[in-house]
C-alpha cells in the first residue's frame, strides 16, 4: 500500500507490518467540533478504507469514563464520555466492523489498564520492526500521555 502524505511524499507500508490506530472518533468529541471536522473524518475514512481493502491491522480506541472518575470527582470537570451512553459511540463514518479491534481507555493513555499491549501482541505488531499510523481527534493528546512499554 502507498499513501500520499501532506508533505507530498509517498509512504510505502505493507499491511502485515503496519497498523492503523484511530483515536477517539466518537459522537461527543466530534460533535463539539461541528462541521469543521468533516474534512478530517473524510480523510480518516479514506485511510480506513485503504486498510480494510488491504486486510490491514486496525484498532479503534474508545475513550470512556465512569461517573466516579477523578476527572469529575477530584478535578470538577463536567461529565463527558460516560460509558454506555450515546456520547461514546463512534461516528457513523468510522464505526468499527465486527472483526476490527476496539480498545477502551479510561484515561488519556491508551496503554494504562487497557488491552492495547495484548492486542498489539496478538496481531504481531512490534516496536522497531513495524509501523503504526495514529490518527483521530485525540491522537496528539493520547500519544503525549502514553506511557509506552
Amino acid at each position: 500500500m502507498g499513501w500520499l502524505m501532506d508533505t507530498k511524499q509517498l509512504l510505502e507500508v505493507s499491511p502485515e507490518n503496519t497498523g492503523l490506530i484511530i483515536v477517539d472518533m466518537q459522537s461527543e468529541g466530534c460533535e463539539r467540533h461541528g462541521s469543521t471536522l468533516k474534512p478530517a473524518i473524510k480523510n480518516i475514512r479514506a485511510l480506513l478504507d485503504r486498510f480494510r481493502q488491504a486486510n490491514g491491522n486496525i484498532i479503534h480506541v474508545q475513550s470512556v469514563r465512569a461517573k466516579d472518575h477523578p476527572e469529575f470527582t477530584v478535578f470538577g470537570k463536567d461529565y463527558s464520555l460516560i460509558e454506555n451512553t450515546p456520547a461514546v459511540e463512534f461516528v457513523d463514518e468510522l464505526k468499527p466492523l465486527q472483526n476490527e479491534i476496539v480498545v477502551q481507555k479510561f484515561s488519556h493513555d491508551c496503554f494504562y489498564r487497557t488491552t492495547m499491549e495484548d492486542e498489539l501482541r496478538r496481531i504481531d505488531l512490534r516496536p522497531c520492526r513495524d509501523r503504526i499510523l495514529v490518527t483521530g481527534i485525540g491522537s496528539n493528546n493520547c500519544v503525549y500521555h502514553a506511557d509506552l512499554p
